[in-house]
């Protein structure tokens, strides 16, 4: 009898605050480490804004200089003289053989070897956060790049829907993810 109450006073007070203990420890723990998760992912988030808004500061400056004003109007204005069920057609032959195209062929040589190609190419050197950079003209067109994209014709994407927006332009930010098409490729 006097080991069994030696255990229930004794023991048991003891395991009991030992539990408090570690669970409370425990607690105490996540709760530190979730509060240094959470500085860490404000100074990621800041760090995100900054880049992305010089990103954005530095892509609204190409857009701006003559050479891509010239550029994407005469890209234009040759297209538009096209009929349209020639464009079309043209449009859809370059695009369903893209992928497969020859590094030496004249139509992808004709995209990144022009001078709004040559400039984007420059912006691109300085600014390291690009994987690739080109330029569409109003018809979905890939008219200048820095490197071989996965396809020619853009306008079928939601992204360039969006950010054509009906002839008005806009800014658009699409989520995060890999492109196949931002590789380096050795032209």
């Amino acid at each position: 009898k006097l080991v069994i109450s030696l255990i229930i006073t004794g023991v048991i007070p003891l395991l009991i605050a030992i539990s408090i203990t570690y669970f409370v420890g425990i607690s105490q723990r996540e709760e530190t480490i979730g509060v240094k998760f959470q500085q860490l992912s404000e100074k990621a988030r800041e760090n995100i804004m900054l880049r992305l808004s010089s990103s954005i500061r530095v892509m609204r400056d190409i857009s701006k200089i003559p050479i891509t004003i010239d550029f994407l109007e005469s890209a234009t204005n040759n297209f538009n003289r096209l009929p349209r069920q020639q464009a079309s057609q043209q449009i859809a032959d370059i695009d369903s053989k893209w992928t497969d195209i020859d590094e030496q062929d004249q139509l992808l040589q004709d995209v990144l070897e022009n001078p709004l190609a040559e400039t984007l190419k420059a912006f691109k050197s300085v600014e390291d956060a690009f994987g690739e950079i080109f330029a569409t003209d109003a018809s979905g067109r890939l008219i200048a790049s820095t490197n071989k994209t996965s396809d020619y014709w853009q306008a079928d994407e939601d992204w360039w829907k969006q950010a054509y927006y009906y002839g008005k332009g806009r800014l658009h930010i699409s989520k995060v993810s890999f492109d196949e098409s931002a590789r380096i490729y050795s032209i």
